[in-house]
């Protein structure tokens, strides 16, 4: 048929076609993920009343499995006289924010930067972990004695950034294993299963296994709260077994059991 009429039938058909397979695809996902409608902290856990006060006792059925480590080069990072200046936004000045910094950060050790707001913590951590764009860095950085190098040290260190950022359609386990395959090398893993054991010894390190076939969600729509969220971004930069972490503020919003 050559009709103009079909074409209003070619457009009608379209239309029918593409809301049954949204209707379709909403279907199978909501079969294949069934959630209750409590809040994922409280799923795998059991109220126990012991005459006294109530309790919360978690269901671990997979803190069974054996951990799984996989091995990292140890690395010392030490910087001098770092310098950073960006330009003023009126004027065109250059604002100096970090003057002739020192520090060194041994392998193995945590290490804290304190200092009020605005004192540059993250600013100075931005800097070490070359995630500056724009402005002028200055001074000596250097990996186990030799020059940072970009790409090396990308591929080597992690970095938990204050606002997590989590695809809100994936299960805590799916997220922590999109980021193992992503940025875990194939050279450190024998294969698939071997990463995903991996997976799973972080999520159990972050204290995640109740949770890993929750979904993410969002603050709209519900999901993980904001220390469950904070912890899957740790897990996250910890599923690519990264030899040197950095954290911007990890516990801000948190209390002390968190």
């Amino acid at each position: 048929p050559f009709n103009r009429d079909w074409i209003v039938w070619a457009y009608l058909f379209m239309c029918l076609h593409i809301i049954l397979s949204v209707l379709t695809s909403s279907m199978i996902l909501a079969s294949v993920r069934v959630h209750s409608k409590s809040p994922p902290s409280l799923e795998g856990s059991i109220e126990k009343n012991d005459g006294n006060s109530v309790s919360n006792v978690e269901e671990d059925d997979e803190n069974g499995g054996e951990d799984v480590n996989i091995p990292f080069k140890p690395i010392a990072l030490s910087f001098e006289n770092v310098c950073y200046d960006v330009k003023a936004s009126t004027g065109g000045e250059d604002i100096r924010l970090l003057n002739n910094v020192n520090g060194c950060f041994r392998a193995g050790r945590m290490c804290a930067l304190m200092g009020e707001s605005g004192a540059g913590k993250t600013t100075l951590m931005d800097v070490i972990a070359m995630r500056k764009n724009s402005g002028t860095v200055g001074g000596d950085i250097r990996i186990n004695g030799f020059q940072q190098e970009k790409v090396f040290f990308r591929r080597c260190s992690g970095y938990v950034e204050q606002f997590d950022i989590q695809s809100p359609q994936l299960t805590v386990r799916e997220t922590v294993l999109f980021s193992a395959r992503l940025r875990l090398d194939s050279n450190r893993v024998e294969n698939d299963e071997e990463r995903e054991q991996f997976c799973d010894t972080v999520i159990r390190t972050l204290e995640l296994t109740p949770l890993a076939h929750c979904l993410v969600g969002s603050d709209e729509e519900g999901g993980l709260s904001f220390e469950q969220r904070k912890r899957l971004s740790i897990a996250v930069e910890l599923a690519a077994s990264p030899s040197i972490l950095f954290l911007d503020e990890p516990t801000t919003g948190l209390d002390a059991r968190s």
